[in-house]
């Protein structure tokens, strides 16, 4: 245990970084090596080796690589690869112009929850509970409580399914078998998730920086018992992670063995699709 803690310790914000971009990158190489080939290669050595000189030109080539992505196909990237850019943009700046007082990690933590609370209190399609009943019937979400308030689940569940695109995508009305029981869950649910991210934006807003990253902790590992947005929370516990203003030894430590979790979850995933 001892071993592992002081291992934990050791590892600093740049390996961390370089360990994502390689698995990142490397479970969906197949996909395009030409391009994603150099990027493994590269975030490779860095894990191997420390050279300064090498790992800003690296990260500068990293950067390159996500203006490019975003240039390409903004509209199609995921939320987890457009923050990972973001990220990488502030690596560069961090190691170009050597500035490790501006506090970027808690900024940038601190609008992603608020923006995403507000935006879910003004989405009427979540607030009405059609969200979570989607993620609920797809089975995607709690499939075991479903069948717990629902004798018929797994057949209106199936039902769904075979209906997704034509009930999400066309204009045409198609009638689904659903219990009022996974209505009255879903709308239940709805308003847990909205308070739950309330309470977290009042958290980072008003609790001291110890306890703000506790509060993001517990919040991210209830998130991914529900939806399994492993990429996304990988970055956000990354982004924690680079916060220089951290002074708690055990929270670094938490936050750490989630983030190798994490990642190892979501890269993992990511291969199998490919």
């Amino acid at each position: 245990m001892n071993r592992i803690l002081s291992y934990l310790n050791r590892m600093d914000i740049m390996k961390m970084y370089h360990f994502f971009i390689f698995l990142f990158f490397l479970s969906t190489s197949l996909k395009a090596p030409l391009i994603k080939g150099p990027i493994v290669a590269l975030a490779f050595v860095n894990l191997i080796f420390e050279n300064k000189k090498l790992e800003k030109y690296s990260i500068l080539f990293y950067a390159l690589n996500f203006l490019g992505s975003w240039y390409m196909s903004y509209y199609q990237m995921a939320n987890h690869r457009s923050l990972l850019g973001i990220f990488t943009l502030y690596m560069v700046y961090r190691l170009w112009f050597k500035d490790k007082e501006w506090n970027f990690p808690f900024y940038i933590l601190s609008l992603i929850i608020i923006v995403a609370t507000i935006q879910k209190g003004l989405s009427a399609y979540f607030m009405n509970g059609n969200l979570i009943g989607e993620l609920f019937l797809s089975g995607t979400s709690f499939p075991q409580i479903g069948i717990l308030i629902d004798p018929n689940f797994s057949e209106n569940a199936q039902y769904f399914n075979d209906h997704f695109h034509e009930v999400k995508y066309s204009h045409q009305t198609v009638p689904l078998l659903i219990s009022d029981n996974t209505v009255q869950f879903s709308k239940i649910f709805t308003w847990f998730v909205l308070i739950s991210e309330i309470a977290l934006s009042v958290a980072m807003v008003v609790l001291s920086q110890t306890k703000k990253y506790y509060a993001i902790f517990f919040f991210v590992i209830g998130t991914a018992l529900f939806r399994s947005e492993f990429g996304f929370f990988s970055i956000l516990i990354l982004i924690s992670c680079s916060d220089t203003k951290i002074q708690n030894t055990r929270i670094q430590q938490l936050l750490k063995i989630l983030f190798l979790l994490l990642v190892s979850i979501f890269c993992y995933i990511d291969y199998t699709r490919f």
